[in-house]
């Protein structure tokens, strides 16, 4: 089997597994703050695109690796590829600021969730042309160069394959600030503000 691996959906499991669990099974509306949030990310990624000139920008992309038993596909915001190099420069734009400090949640500077989803690409990059990936990831604040970590990003993706195959995960990590704006937070065993038991859920007939 197969598995259609898309970096946004490795994002997603780097903040939550259990969350992605339930994007993937219910697909409740997201609230209303995060909604707008999504609006106003999309316009600055517009604008971030037109200032990336002499870059490809949200390009679709459908690699196999092989290897894996996975295929990749996804739109990086921006990459730039360097021949004589044999490098590719790939950028994601995030309408956020920048972690500050260190915690479980950070890898190297950026939040572990959005280094996950560059390294997908960089997989694919990798997969496609063997060039050595420069990843960035560019906040509001201020941008972040980070590493290729493939034994991190493949234990991610198997991760993202189980859910695929009906798996229930086990959050990576639970923090109160996380829980409270999760829009499963009143069903999620894991939450510590769960109200409602989530009961005859049949994962075979919620696609």
């Amino acid at each position: 089997m197969v598995h259609k691996v898309r970096p946004s959906d490795v994002r997603k499991v780097g903040y939550c597994p259990t969350m992605y669990f339930f994007d993937r099974y219910l697909a409740l509306k997201a609230p209303l703050t995060i909604r707008l949030k999504a609006l106003w990310g999309r316009f600055l990624h517009t604008i971030h695109a037109l200032i990336r000139l002499g870059w490809v920008n949200e390009r679709l992309i459908k690699v196999p690796v092989e290897r894996l038993g996975i295929t990749i596909v996804g739109k990086p915001d921006s990459f730039r590829v360097i021949e004589k190099e044999r490098k590719v420069i790939i950028e994601e734009f995030k309408s956020h600021k920048a972690p500050r400090g260190s915690s479980p949640l950070v890898f190297h500077g950026a939040w572990l969730s959005d280094a996950l989803q560059l390294m997908t690409y960089a997989l694919m990059f990798k997969a496609s042309t063997n060039y050595e990936p420069e990843l960035i990831v560019r906040y509001i604040d201020k941008a972040v160069k980070i590493p290729y970590d493939e034994v991190l990003l493949l234990r991610y993706i198997e991760l993202l394959k189980n859910i695929s195959e009906g798996v229930f995960p086990e959050p990576t990590w639970v923090t109160p600030n996380k829980c409270r704006r999760c829009p499963y937070k009143e069903i999620c065993p894991y939450s510590p503000y769960r109200k409602i038991e989530l009961r005859g859920f049949n994962i075979e007939n919620s696609e």
